[in-house]
């Protein structure tokens, strides 16, 4: 109780001034602050937060999301398919069937699947690691995931490919998994974590040349890659389960590459000038 408004917002100009923290940070630690002080009033401790009435606006830079270029998602589902024998232009099923796979493959089988489901459903990694076996239509390719919020909605997994492998998945992990458990097992037959993710396809991305790749940056490319053959926003932002427009519309930016081509391609300008040239000489 000795702590009031005054104490918190020096405290908050050391953590920007001194201690030059990151806006993000002392967001954070304001949040917590909050929280803290919330629980005291609600218990009796305290009879009201230092917080109260205390307005605390901390901007927050925008970033665009960073996603992974088409010719290093090719590579990487490439490098990862073959650290097991595997080919990902042809069957999976027909490459899968009788297969036995030690602890290490099966490591790289799992993240196989894990990195095919990230880029067709942009799915977020406690997502994608907590799919059970009973959420997946194998016949349909329809998916249901519980996201934020205790939302639930539905994903695709459209390609005949991608389909045949999660079921060959299936198979295998079923040998040394309980139903129960969800999609993704480790080679010890537990269920997969968002770590076991976030370790191993960096680690992986390494190995094959390549800049450092993170789930979250699978999920800004099933987005971005959407978008850029032309899907409707409103449709990515339905599958990657926003509640606002506003954040999936981030990813617009991240095509400009895209729009730079089309420019050069439409050349304006040239054909103006080009048109009026022609017109001239007709006339």
């Amino acid at each position: 109780d000795a702590v009031d408004a005054s104490t918190v917002r020096r405290y908050l100009d050391s953590l920007f001034g001194s201690r030059s923290l990151k806006a993000t940070t002392v967001r954070r630690r304001t949040a917590s602050l909050k929280a803290f002080y919330g629980w005291a009033v609600h218990h009796g401790f305290l009879a009201s937060s230092p917080l109260d009435g205390l307005r605390v606006a901390i901007r927050i830079p925008k970033r665009l999301p960073s996603n992974v270029q088409r010719s290093d998602l090719r590579e990487l589902l490439r490098w990862v398919a073959r650290a097991i024998g595997l080919d990902p232009v042809s069957d999976y099923e027909g490459q899968l069937r009788g297969r036995a796979f030690d602890p290490r493959e099966f490591r790289f089988l799992t993240l196989l699947v894990a990195v095919e489901i990230f880029l067709a459903t942009g799915l977020r990694v406690g997502e994608l690691t907590s799919l059970t076996l009973d959420c997946i239509d194998m016949q349909d390719g329809v998916v249901r995931v519980h996201g934020k919020g205790a939302r639930e909605r539905r994903v695709f997994l459209l390609d005949p490919a991608l389909r045949a492998l999660v079921r060959s998945y299936a198979a295998v992990r079923s040998r040394a998994a309980q139903p129960s458990l969800p999609l993704l097992v480790n080679p010890r037959g537990r269920s997969v974590t968002p770590a076991f993710l976030r370790r191993h396809l960096p680690d992986a991305a390494r190995r094959a040349g390549l800049r450092r790749v993170t789930p979250h940056m699978l999920r800004h490319s099933c987005a971005t890659l959407l978008l850029e053959e032309g899907v409707n926003l409103r449709h990515v932002q339905t599958l990657l389960g926003h509640s606002s427009l506003a954040t999936t519309e981030r990813y617009t930016h991240v095509t400009a590459t895209n729009l730079r081509a089309a420019l050069c391609v439409a050349a304006i300008r040239t054909r103006l000038i080009t048109t009026d040239i022609h017109e001239t000489k007709r006339g």
